[in-house]
């Protein structure tokens, strides 16, 4: 049987010495380090539905929240069949009203059939947490995902319903 689980994950744990070697490459490119347990998780999400040991993290520039208000990520999450490609430029104008966004793209291809993963493309937690469900997998999948959750995550809230 296949189900559809939504998760809310919030509270950063310590990134365990494991993700910090398999994800050096990460580290050391995203300056903003509120973000990284996020990228992680879903670099291995990825891995866990794509039945892939080594994801990953490929950056052309990685900035967030600069002085000013701007940001420009242009990052790729991959496995050998799975690519999430975040794309976000975006400065606060001269008037100082508002903010430009140039490019605000996520784009998420060769998800095996009829999975599918719904994520905004934000970590924010304004709305109590990161948000993201990933739908038609079974329970040994859920399993991973949940285990992965609570590796990086004090608190894991998830609804699975049938899909």
């Amino acid at each position: 049987m296949l189900y559809n689980l939504e998760l809310l994950l919030s509270e950063v744990k310590t990134i365990n010495t494991t993700f910090k070697t398999r994800w050096q490459n990460l580290l050391k490119q995203v300056g903003n380090e509120y973000d990284i347990p996020y990228l992680i998780f879903l670099g291995e999400l990825l891995a866990i539905i794509d039945n892939d040991p080594s994801p990953q993290f490929i950056c052309q520039s990685y900035s967030d929240s600069d002085m000013f208000g701007g940001r420009n990520q242009n990052w790729t999450l991959k496995t050998k069949n799975i690519v999430l490609y975040r794309s976000i430029s975006q400065e606060i104008n001269d008037s100082w009203q508002h903010v430009d966004v140039f490019e605000n793209s996520l784009d998420i291809r060769g998800l095996p059939d009829d999975i599918f993963i719904d994520w905004s493309g934000d970590f924010s937690t304004l709305i109590g947490g990161f948000e993201i469900k990933i739908g038609n997998i079974d329970d040994k999948k859920i399993e991973a995902i949940l285990q992965l959750a609570s590796s990086l995550f004090k608190k894991v809230e998830n609804t699975k319903n049938e899909s």
